[in-house]
C-alpha cells in the first residue's frame, strides 16, 4: 500500500487504518511508528514512535476507553497506548511472530495469534494487560479473526510437511 500526504510517501507491509476521535492511525512498520492522519483532510498530523519493540503492524482500537492496542513483531509484544496521546499505558509479551490482533469489547479480551500459540489477554483492569490463557494452535499459525456474532475465534494453521492446512475454531464464553 502506498500512502501519500504532504511530502510523505511510504510503501509498507501491513498498513492498518483505525479511526481515532478525529484522526486515523496507520502503522508504518519500517519506521517503528504510527502515523496519525486527519480524517477530513487526510493530512498527516503526527507520528508516534512505538515505545517498545520493532516492526509494528497489527493495531486495534478501543474507542470507549481511548486505547489503541499495537503489536510489535520484534520481539513479540502487545502495547496499550492512550489513543489521544500515544503514551504507553501497559505492555505484555506475545507469542513469537504475532501477525494479528482482535479485541472483544464486551469482555475486554484481546486475542493475539503467534507462531504455534493463541494468547488471550485481559485488558479490563487498572493493572494493565494480563495474560489469561495461551492455547496451542500449530506451527506457522499467525493469522486469526474474532467473530463477535458467533462468540468464536478462528485461527488459520498452514500445512506443514504431510499435515494439511486447518482452521481451528475456539468457542469463547462470556
Amino acid at each position: 500500500m502506498h500512502l501519500k500526504t504532504d511530502n510523505f510517501t511510504r510503501t509498507t507491509q501491513g498498513v492498518c487504518l483505525r479511526a481515532l476521535a478525529m484522526c486515523s492511525a496507520a502503522c508504518v512498520e519500517d519506521q517503528d511508528s504510527i502515523a496519525i492522519f486527519d480524517r477530513n483532510t487526510l493530512r498527516r498530523v503526527d507520528t508516534w514512535k512505538i515505545p517498545k519493540g520493532h516492526k509494528n503492524s497489527p493495531i486495534v482500537l478501543d474507542p470507549q476507553r481511548h486505547r489503541l492496542f499495537v503489536i510489535a513483531r520484534d520481539p513479540g509484544i502487545l502495547m496499550q497506548l492512550n489513543s489521544d496521546t500515544g503514551a504507553l499505558e501497559s505492555s505484555a509479551p506475545t507469542p513469537a511472530e504475532p501477525d494479528d490482533i482482535s479485541f472483544d469489547a464486551s469482555t475486554q479480551r484481546i486475542y493475539v495469534p503467534g507462531d504455534g500459540n493463541l494468547a488471550v489477554f485481559d485488558a479490563n483492569g487498572n493493572g494493565g494487560l494480563r495474560l489469561v490463557q495461551r492455547l496451542p494452535t500449530g506451527p506457522g499459525a499467525r493469522a486469526g479473526m474474532w467473530i463477535d456474532s458467533l462468540r468464536k475465534y478462528v485461527v488459520a494453521v498452514p500445512s506443514a510437511g504431510d499435515k494439511p492446512a486447518q482452521v481451528l475454531i475456539f468457542a469463547v464464553a462470556r
